[in-house]
């Protein structure tokens, strides 16, 4: 069999194509792909888009997380990745496709700069945290545990920040803290033995409740290798949707770990067979979200199995080289097909 041409072009990498360049870096040590990695400043663009021509087919991988298309870059292009995909808006864009989950991983970092890599995450040991983090390190298998714990550590968002694109967007930040706000409390009231969470402690968080409030959660554990490490050792997590009603990182770390789900309803689409009540179950009020963790808590057997069904879909459809590999496929079948 031949192998798959790929070129990547890239700038500046920023964390929101962390997952997609490292797929690609994957990729490239399997003898069906040749991927070359090409500092054209020409054919890349800032912000979170990836250019890549795969098998001569021009290709963009839009990792923003909110619905807009980029017409100008749609036009250059034969295949359209979008992280935060509607079928049905999207229905007039015939090269859109549904890219999945995402999370930032530095596993680009450590293949392209091992040096800065090494260095940088030492220097990082020294202050107790870690600087740049892998996608093995998030991984974990599915376990039962007799006396399961939940996570959830979300972050408030500033909703007068100087990037605020309207006032709808500065509502929806305003509502998004509440609802989060909220969910804490009342885990933290109905599971006081086995809640692990709080609010993020930034800067706006610490201004908007308080440096002293109980609902923020003590620093060290908030620092990313640890947050990930307490995360592996809990069963369930629960995700809210993120800005523009995104699917967050956090979901897709959680699928990584193979944890048990619960999480607002996923207003984006993603590949695969990832489904409510198999993958997650959902709530759209407090009081559904305490429901949902309780019938988890309680069914060890259903809770085993998500966890299982999780790291199916990560091992098919979530890991960094999959979500590439699957793009790929896509092309290839669409050029094949229309030979």
């Amino acid at each position: 069999m031949s192998q798959i041409k790929c070129e990547v072009y890239i700038g500046d990498i920023v964390r929101h194509i962390s997952q997609i360049v490292s797929g690609f870096i994957k990729l490239g040590r399997k003898e069906s792909f040749s991927v070359k990695l090409t500092r054209d400043h020409s054919k890349t663009s800032s912000g979170a888009y990836l250019f890549a021509e795969i098998n001569g087919s021009k290709v963009i991988y839009d990792l923003y997380d909110n619905r807009s298309i980029d017409d100008n870059h749609y036009s250059r292009c034969d295949f359209y990745f979008k992280r935060s995909f509607i079928k049905d808006n999207h229905e007039s864009y015939s090269k859109v496709y549904p890219l999945g989950f995402y999370f930032a991983i530095a596993d680009y970092f450590k293949e392209l700069h091992p040096l800065k890599y090494s260095v940088q995450n030492t220097a990082g040991a020294l202050l107790g945290r870690k600087i740049h983090l892998c996608e093995k390190e998030i991984l974990a298998d599915p376990f039962i545990s007799p006396a399961p714990k939940t996570l959830f550590i979300p972050r408030l968002w500033d909703p007068d920040a100087p990037d605020i694109e309207n006032n709808y967007v500065s509502k929806e930040r305003v509502e998004i803290n509440e609802f989060r706000i909220a969910c804490v409390k009342e885990c933290r009231d109905k599971f006081p033995d086995s809640f692990i969470g709080g609010i993020q402690p930034t800067e706006y968080a610490l201004e908007h409740l308080g440096k002293d409030s109980p609902l923020i959660m003590e620093k060290a554990q908030t620092i990313r290798g640890r947050y990930i490490n307490i995360m592996k050792s809990t069963d369930i997590c629960v995700s809210t949707q993120g800005l523009h009603r995104s699917n967050p990182g956090k979901i897709a770390e959680y699928i990584a770990a193979s944890r048990a789900i619960v999480s607002e309803p996923l207003y984006y689409g993603v590949t695969g067979d990832f489904a409510e009540g198999k993958n997650f179950l959902s709530f759209a009020t407090v009081d559904e979200l305490i429901s949902s963790i309780s019938t988890l808590l309680d069914d060890h057997e259903f809770r085993h199995e998500m966890m299982k069904a999780n790291q199916n879909y990560r091992d098919k459809y979530a890991l960094t080289e999959k979500i590439v590999e699957n793009s790929i496929e896509t092309v290839t079948a669409a050029r094949d097909f229309q030979r």
